[in-house]
């Protein structure tokens, strides 16, 4: 299984995805990861074990052109947004990749919470809930 993971935002946000980054390697043993980010944010990952990092700027439709042609050439079989953002929500929706897990009850995300979130809890228990609708184990 190819899964990959999108995380491109706020500094404090992308430390705080690294748990949720570990949950999702853990729930898929043997799978190949890999997260896409942003330049500045590449390096924190840096040594993370199994987890190659692709790192493109935020903005522009030349970098979502570039990130879209990246992301179908690689044939991935599930991608978890845990961006949640109208780009990411795109690049998902035009990726090719059948199942789409994101925050959002809508189009493109195949798994998600049946709640849809309005700020009512933090959104780090969100993407909590987030990973338990792909899979209840995570």
């Amino acid at each position: 299984m190819r899964i990959l993971i999108i995380k491109q935002g706020a500094l404090g946000d992308v430390i705080m995805a690294t748990a949720l980054i570990d949950a999702i390697q853990r729930a898929h043993p043997g799978a190949d990861f890999a997260l896409l980010t942003t330049p500045a944010f590449a390096g924190l990952f840096d040594g993370w074990p199994s987890l190659a990092v692709h790192a493109f700027p935020r903005r522009g439709p030349g970098a979502t052109y570039a990130m879209l042609r990246f992301v179908r050439a690689q044939h991935f079989d599930r991608v978890y947004d845990l961006q949640g953002s109208d780009r990411s929500g795109l690049l998902c929706a035009l990726s090719g990749i059948r199942e789409r897990v994101g925050n959002h009850t809508r189009f493109p995300y195949t798994h998600h919470p049946r709640e849809r979130w309005s700020g009512q809890c933090h959104i780090f228990e969100r993407m909590n809930e987030v990973l338990a609708a792909a899979d209840p184990a995570l």
